[in-house]
Formats: C-alpha cells, sequence, structure tokens
C-alpha cells in the first residue's frame, strides 16, 4: 500500500536554483559546450578566428597549432575571468599577513602560460598562402 501511495505523490522538483547547473559548466573542459548566443562565447570565437588569420588562415594551420590555439583561448577564458574577478575585490592584498592573495600568484601562472603559448605559435603575422597564379592577379587588381 505504501508504495501505491508514493507513486502518486508528485516527483519532488530539486535543484530549482542552477547552481548545480552552472557548476557543471564550470567544470566542462570543452569550449564547444559554451553557448554561442552569448558575449563571452563571441569574443573567445572572434579572438580564435584572429589567430588563425595571423598564422596564415585555416589551410595554413596545422594540428599541432590548432590544438595550440585551443589552449590559447582556454587560456584567454581563464585569464579574463580572473582580471575579472580581482578588479572586482577591494584590496588584493592580506593585511593580517602582509601578502596578496595566492590567486594572484595563480594569475600570473595562468597569463605566463598563455605568454609561452603565444610565442610557440609565432608572434609575427604570416600571410595567407595563395593558391594559384590567378587568384594572386585578382587581388592585386582588387587592391
Amino acid at each position: 500500500m505504501k508504495a501505491e501511495e508514493s507513486s502518486n505523490k508528485p516527483k519532488r522538483v530539486r535543484h530549482k536554483h542552477g547552481f548545480t547547473a552552472a557548476l557543471k559548466q564550470r567544470y566542462q573542459t570543452d569550449l564547444a559546450r559554451i553557448d554561442g548566443r552569448t558575449t563571452l562565447s563571441r569574443r573567445l570565437a572572434a579572438f580564435r578566428a584572429s589567430l588563425v588569420a595571423d598564422l596564415g588562415g585555416a589551410d595554413a594551420v596545422s594540428v599541432q597549432q590548432s590544438v595550440l590555439i585551443d589552449l590559447a583561448v582556454t587560456n584567454k577564458l581563464l585569464l579574463d575571468s580572473l582580471d575579472g574577478w580581482l578588479l572586482q575585490q577591494d584590496s588584493l592584498v592580506n593585511q593580517r599577513r602582509r601578502a596578496v592573495y595566492p590567486i594572484v600568484l595563480q594569475r600570473q601562472t595562468v597569463a605566463d602560460s598563455l605568454a609561452r603559448l603565444m610565442t610557440q605559435l609565432g608572434l609575427e603575422r604570416k600571410a595567407a598562402p595563395i593558391a594559384t597564379l590567378s587568384d594572386y592577379l585578382s587581388k592585386q587588381e582588387a587592391k
């Protein structure tokens, strides 16, 4: 009889506040899962597109460079998040210990990692390869 009574009761809806969903999204590492309609995802996509363009276009980017680009975009996301949080704080120094908070050092580690990735990708801009002579001539006429 108890089984019948419990089956007639509506199921309890939990996690209406969205905290669990936010935690799940926070720990996802796949950037493709970020909603493409948000400002954040558009900025990350623009950053990735500019990196690819600076390396000579999608056809000129190797698989290794593509992996480095994805790592750079992830580091950029982390760095921007840390910077946003740090700038909202009243102080970056723990007055009791007279030292900066550990997150400042962690932010610097992420920034150094991003700088190393950028160095590995190359700091100079590369021209996109031209496939044929007719393409080159048409681009020159357009200028």
